[in-house]
């Protein structure tokens, strides 16, 4: 297998079959279909690991942007960021009471976001018709372990409060108090 680093990543590697995480010794083929979800762990030497993850829109999540294309007033507001210390099978029917939700990590929406055709660098999932939600937690912002994935939902959100969209990621991952996050979650319409 030929591979070269990534430039910026500590843990990622390019090669002919996609993009190898050498801490998770896990393969991501190149733009596979729903490795959606972009998580940057920036570690305090300014070095980056990668982590990819898949997530699913759920039912409450397709109404909201059936809505928003209506034009129309959505019922769910869906700005905030929970990360998860485990989570279900996706189903469309999920809510927040399927994941067990890491205590303190609820986070705004990065200013700007949701937008399209996202230009960050560490966006590898971005594209000309994908709609990108970013989260940012900076260095104090929590000392967790174990974090699988995690929700978007509203904000101060209830034990079964509807959710946008779940999501996991492909590896286990930590962020203590050093440490920043940030995660990039990407939906493109299918057309279905």
């Amino acid at each position: 297998m030929i591979r070269s680093r990534i430039n910026g990543f500590r843990n990622a590697y390019r090669t002919k079959a996609g993009i190898w995480l050498k801490d998770a010794d896990f393969l991501a083929p190149f733009r596979p279909k729903g490795w959606n979800v972009v998580g940057n762990i920036i570690l305090p030497t300014g070095e980056v690991d990668l982590v990819l993850g898949h997530n699913l829109i759920t039912d409450d999540g397709e109404l909201h942007y059936a809505q928003l294309i209506d034009q129309a007033t959505p019922t769910n507001a869906f700005g905030v960021m929970e990360l998860a210390t485990a989570t279900p099978v996706q189903a469309a029917t999920d809510d927040r009471s399927d994941y067990t939700i890491q205590a303190s990590s609820e986070k705004a929406i990065s200013a700007t976001f949701p937008e399209i055709n996202n230009g960050d660098a560490g966006n590898t999932g971005a594209g000309a018709a994908i709609f990108t939600y970013k989260y940012e937690y900076v260095p104090g912002d929590g000392n967790w372990t174990g974090l699988q994935g995690g929700i978007i939902t509203n904000a101060t959100p209830g034990a079964s409060e509807a959710i946008l969209t779940g999501f996991d990621f492909s590896a286990t991952l930590a962020k203590d108090s050093s440490t920043a996050l940030t995660v990039w979650v990407n939906h493109a319409p299918t057309g279905v």
